[in-house]
């Protein structure tokens, strides 16, 4: 995984609360990433948004973490209604 890291793009993006409610931060991925990814699966913006949801993959020992895309479970939601 830090081969991964080590080589890959580098871009910074502000962090921001979701509300004062609710325990979580929102940080903003670049449209091309999500493209590229819906993309290599045959799937359009919309499709990928839908059927995919971001996993993130950390140890707690340090500040890193490494994410992937996971196609979502049927039987469960995580969208923005969620968030309500």
């Amino acid at each position: 995984m830090s081969t991964v890291l080590e080589n890959g793009f580098t871009q910074r993006y502000l962090m921001r609360r979701v509300s004062k409610d609710i325990d979580s931060v929102i940080a903003t991925l670049p449209k091309a990433v999500i493209q590229r990814a819906a993309r290599r699966r045959g799937l359009t913006l919309d499709e990928f948004l839908a059927d995919y949801q971001l996993e993130y993959v950390y140890d707690g020992a340090d500040e890193g973490f490494w994410a992937r895309f996971v196609q979502r479970e049927k039987t469960g939601s995580c969208g923005p209604e969620d968030l309500k």
